[in-house]
């Protein structure tokens, strides 16, 4: 049995014709996904490989090691949620863009990267990673735009808060609220991130 098909959830698939971007990126997405449904310790690199029906040698040439993979899942949240346009846009407006960003996404694979955030607290390597990001991608931007000497307690709210109400939406009471409901939800979350970003 070959060793794609040995992977929980892998389909067996014809090998593409090798192009280095396209097998990058599936090599992160495949990371992403296992990283988000087990823990670090236990994701092995040909898991992972043969979810992206790509080379083990691969993941090490692009990513260099198993934490640099990691790293690159973690990145990917930012890319995704669009957190960082919503600092630099500026604090008007500011509650409603992160609010709508994080529980109303238009990425399919938002839960899966919740999901991943989740994980990421419960082993000492991988969150001191978050932590890292967090701060360069969200927390010192936020700060600096927030500005004032409680800034750094105000950013840590919001974060708290958008954490919080994307594990209850996505993780906690999946599908529960919709249409109105959701919506509602959304515009509450809005107006307390709105409230701490500008005194």
């Amino acid at each position: 049995m070959s060793a794609k098909r040995t992977v929980e959830g892998a389909k067996p698939t014809e090998r593409r014709p090798y192009d280095a971007g396209a097998t990058r990126e599936a090599i992160l997405t495949a990371a992403t996904r296992c990283f988000a449904e087990g823990a670090y310790e236990t994701v092995g690199l040909r898991k992972i490989a043969a979810l992206a029906d790509a080379d083990p040698a691969l993941v090490s040439r692009y990513f260099g090691s198993k934490l640099g993979l990691y790293r690159a899942a973690i990145a990917r949240v930012a890319e995704v949620c669009g957190a960082p346009e919503a600092i630099a846009a500026g604090l008007d407006g500011f509650g409603a863009r992160l609010a709508r960003a994080t529980l109303l996404p238009q990425d399919p694979q938002w839960t899966g990267f919740v999901l991943l955030m989740q994980r990421a607290t419960l082993s000492p390597t991988t969150a001191e990673v978050f932590a890292e990001h967090l701060e360069a991608t969200f927390l010192g931007p936020l700060v600096d735009a927030i500005g004032g000497e409680d800034a750094r307690r105000r950013a840590g709210l919001i974060l708290s808060t958008v954490l919080g109400a994307a594990a209850f939406h996505f993780l906690i009471a999946p599908g529960r609220m919709t249409g109105d409901d959701l919506e509602g939800f959304v515009r509450h979350i809005a107006e307390t991130l709105q409230r701490y970003a500008t005194p």
